[in-house]
């Protein structure tokens, strides 16, 4: 990006670690807005205040090339208790949806952002005036619950429920210029919930993050960590392997999302108008680290 000016992308969401405790969404975004930074891109995060989350010894979002925006997520007394999620997510998250999406669509219009990222409905008021707004869209629906994910069926309750949050991410998708897949597996799964056009929809592959898996090498340079793909066999991982597994990454999607039972999100792509992908080492949004060798 010498002698230009930085790309830069709105990412919207309704949550991000650490401001919102950790989960998929959660790590996903944080990694995202924290790989796109390295690269030179200046990334605009528009998403909730913090939440009730203890205080981190290294702020991750101090980079110059990171600003955060907050839009209220407003909800209903007693929201997130046990029986409350359906509820929540299909009155509370269209409206933050709304009201964050119009936020990136003022910085659109301003000449602040060049394309904006959006994960499920926290995009819906830029989607709903994508046309007018100029900026390309990426959306990414994420785990697509509220479709029943990979399930062919859904019980009727939350088939219910879940129907105004179902129409709001279909909203999003059907105005998108692209929507991620972030596996080849995922592809027909997308594709039965949101029926995208032709060329619409582009996979970008799980990955892994190279920068946790250095930190799980140990001191002499040899991981006692293993990536395991899905025919069993096991691969370490470490500095030593860094550059194979740089393209093994993108190239191979058999590596399993283990690492001591959590997910690992990876990193750092964004579309430009052209539709083409800038990232970390690799073009991948999410991904997972390696199980723990026993």
């Amino acid at each position: 990006m010498a002698g230009r000016a930085p790309f830069r992308v709105a990412v919207v969401a309704r949550a991000v670690m650490p401001l919102h405790g950790v989960g998929g969404l959660e790590r996903s975004v944080h990694d995202l807005v924290r790989h796109l930074a390295a690269r030179g891109v200046d990334v605009t995060l528009i998403c909730p205040p913090a939440g009730n989350v203890r205080r981190q010894a290294v702020d991750p979002f101090s980079s110059p090339h990171i600003a955060l925006q907050h839009v209220r997520y407003a909800t209903f007394p007693g929201a997130n208790r046990r029986g409350t999620t359906i509820l929540d997510r299909s009155t509370a998250y269209p409206l933050f949806g709304w009201r964050a999406g119009r936020l990136a669509r003022d910085l659109v219009r301003a000449g602040r952002v060049d394309l904006v990222h959006g994960f499920g409905a926290s995009v819906l008021g830029y989607a709903l005036e994508r046309r007018r707004a100029g900026a390309p869209l990426v959306f990414n629906p994420q785990g697509l619950e509220e479709f029943g994910a990979t399930a062919e069926t859904q019980p009727m309750g939350k088939r219910v429920g879940y129907w105004p949050l179902r129409r709001a991410v279909r909203a999003c998708s059907r105005r998108a210029d692209a929507i991620i897949a972030t596996d080849t597996a995922l592809e027909p799964v997308v594709f039965r919930h949101l029926r995208p056009a032709a060329g619409q929809m582009r996979t970008i592959p799980n990955g892994i993050d190279l920068d946790i898996v250095d930190r799980l090498a140990g001191p002499d340079g040899r991981s006692r960590q293993t990536a395991e793909r899905d025919d069993g066999s096991a691969h370490p991982l470490g500095s030593e392997t860094r550059k194979g597994l740089r393209f093994k990454a993108v190239k191979e999607t058999g590596y399993r999302k283990q690492l001591g039972g959590g997910h690992h999100t990876l990193s750092a792509s964004a579309v430009n108008p052209g539709l083409e992908h800038l990232g970390h080492d690799c073009p991948s949004m999410t991904a997972s680290s390696a199980r723990r060798a026993v």
